[in-house]
């Protein structure tokens, strides 16, 4: 999905507008220190929800007399500086509010402190307590340090809840390295991916959904590597070792890779994990006469080797062998959405697809053979969906057919398509939007079925009336997404083209 930008508007503060500004610099001569940062920031959703993220990280501290300069205090701008003042006589560094951070596509960035006082925020300086003996600092937290798009307020970004710089940083992560000689083989990871999201009310909810990735899969005397296990980082490698017993084990916080977005490095480590969060190791059991691996447990895809704070979780894992072949693939599924976009007045509207890498009798596909294409059925017509790069600016040509795991980086994701460059009067003509996979093994071209949403009542549903075709069922039955029910459920349903309460 397009990244949201993480804003929440706060009335607390007063704010003016600002003009170009100058990024605090370190003076000629001076040169900063490695810190160990551990730094937990609370960060806002664009529907006034927030995560939070706790982390240790290599930060800088410079000192040049009495001034004090710290690198890392901001979410979205971690190499920022900013400056204090210290004073030996409580061993105080004072920070004054409203420092520039950087700027970005969505404008500048500061950092604001201020305490609320009778249900307002009043802007004040933030502390650091500073320990000549150990030379630490840490944020004393009497007051919010909050990331701001003005200089004494506006819109909310991230909050720095605590921070502690210790000297001495982080030593560097070493991905696997692998053996040169080592080849490798298709094979296809597929399991159950529990992810935390957001319901229709915004709050977070556990859902499950499936989950398959093509891997690579070397074997090397007693080790064996994985490519791609988390579609984050699918260039990333896992090592597990054989045990006594014949099982493979990939040990716990092992680190697959990093990747850069928004000024920020996302870190991805896996572990197994316990009824009650704990780290473990990752056990496989190869299966020799089928060439599969399987796991019983629960693997995280984890920001830390320390801490269990995860991206997601997935179980009931399986790791086939590919051979190539004439197959027919399973039928893909998707959801359609509209929501509005963050950044105006313009609504995204998106599907959100499962194209399975499995044929219709369970069995895995080649990812490179595989791709998939939208139709639109109006007026009775059914048309092929073409994607223009007149419209969708990132291709790199009109696309009909889109490769699996191809992605544009913004509009056509791995999940997730918007469809909003198509013009929002397009699509509300259209009566149905179906998915269909195509896969060319062996040089033999087969398709699955078309998986179809009712667009008519997705936009019935909204309280919008488009055409229909004369093949419309009166008395159809849908939910307010638009899918197929065999009986009205309890709520809101479609019925006929109009909006039937089930109590």
């Amino acid at each position: 999905m397009k990244k949201l930008l993480l804003f929440m508007v706060m009335t607390l503060l007063g704010f003016t507008a600002q003009a170009a500004e100058t990024s605090v610099a370190l003076p000629d001569g001076v040169e900063a220190q490695e810190y160990t940062l551990a730094i937990t920031h609370r960060i806002y959703q664009a529907d006034n929800q927030y995560t939070e993220s706790s982390k240790e990280v290599t930060a800088y501290v410079a000192f040049d007399g009495n001034d004090v300069y710290l690198s890392g205090l901001s979410y979205y701008f971690p190499a920022a500086y900013v400056k204090g003042t210290y004073s030996d006589v409580d061993d105080r560094v004072t920070f004054e509010s409203g420092q520039f951070l950087g700027s970005d596509q969505y404008g500048n960035e500061y950092l604001t402190s201020y305490v609320i006082e009778d249900g307002k925020g009043i802007i004040t300086p933030f502390v650091f307590l500073y320990d000549p003996y150990t030379k630490s600092l840490t944020f004393d937290g009497y007051c919010y340090i909050s990331e701001t798009n003005e200089r004494n307020g506006g819109g909310f970004y991230a909050d720095v809840v605590m921070a502690t710089y210790t000297p001495g940083g982080v030593p560097p992560l070493v991905p696997v390295e692998v053996p040169a000689d080592l080849t490798t083989e298709d094979y296809l990871f597929i399991g159950t991916m529990m992810i935390n999201e957001q319901d229709t009310e915004g709050a977070l909810q556990l859902v499950e959904e499936p989950y398959e990735r093509p891997v690579k899969i070397g074997f090397h005397g007693d080790n064996v590597y994985m490519q791609g296990l988390i579609e984050n980082v699918p260039e990333g490698w896992a090592k597990a070792t054989k045990n006594a017993v014949g099982q493979y084990v990939i040990p716990s916080g092992q680190y697959l890779g990093s990747v850069q977005a928004f000024n920020l490095t996302f870190d991805y480590f896996i572990s197994g994990v316990g009824r009650n969060n704990q780290f473990m190791d990752l056990t496989f059991t190869f299966n020799s006469s089928t060439k599969s691996f399987s796991c019983s447990q629960t693997m995280a895809a984890t920001n830390s080797d320390k801490k269990p704070e995860s991206y997601f979780w997935i179980k009931n894992i399986q790791l086939k062998k590919i051979t190539e072949r004439e197959a027919t693939p399973a039928t893909p599924q998707f959801t359609f959405t509209r929501e509005p976009s963050p950044y105006g007045s313009t609504t995204w509207y998106y599907a959100t697809i499962f194209v399975p890498m499995t044929d219709t009798e369970g069995e895995p596909m080649l990812g490179d053979k595989l791709s998939f294409m939208f139709y639109n059925k109006k007026n009775g017509t059914t048309t092929p969906v073409t994607f223009h790069k007149d419209k969708y600016y990132m291709l790199p040509q009109d696309m009909t057919e889109i490769p699996f795991g191809f992605t544009d980086g913004l509009e056509i994701g791995l999940h997730d398509i918007f469809f909003e460059k198509m013009g929002e009067d397009e699509l509300k003509t259209w009566e149905g939007l179906g998915l269909q996979s195509i896969y060319r093994g062996n040089g033999v071209e087969h398709r699955s079925d078309i998986f179809w949403f009712d667009m008519a009542a997705f936009w019935q549903s909204l309280g919008i009336t488009v055409l229909q075709s004369d093949k419309t069922d009166s008395n159809a039955i849908y939910n307010l997404s638009g899918q197929r029910l065999q009986s009205p459920r309890k709520g809101l349903n479609i019925i006929g083209g109009r909006k039937v309460l089930v109590k």
